[in-house]
């Protein structure tokens, strides 16, 4: 089982950028970053060294990462999908762990 700590491979701004468009669809590029550009410094290059592992304040974790990861919530998905075709209890589970 994996810890979930508050950091980039969780967090809701740390995200491939659509970079172009097809006849099939959005073109993504192959490095995440983070869309809010914490991860760039004020000339606007990726850090050099940026740390993603650490835990960060200005993480805000994604319901559907943390999900992959959290055994307790994806069997609580599971059941509520099948008995209301929603996660509204999940989703306020989600909360009350990582908030």
């Amino acid at each position: 089982m994996c810890k979930i700590k508050k950091n980039c491979n969780f967090c809701h701004s740390f995200t491939n950028e659509e970079v172009g468009d097809s006849d099939y669809g959005a073109i993504y590029d192959d490095n995440p970053t983070c869309f809010r550009y914490l991860d760039l410094d004020d000339d606007g290059n990726p850090i050099e060294g940026f740390d993603r592992e650490i835990e960060r304040d200005c993480c805000r974790l994604d319901f559907f990462m943390v999900l992959e990861h959290d055994e307790e919530l994806k069997e609580m998905l599971s059941k509520e999908m099948d008995l209301t075709g929603r996660y509204d209890e999940t989703y306020l589970r989600f909360k009350q762990k990582y908030s």
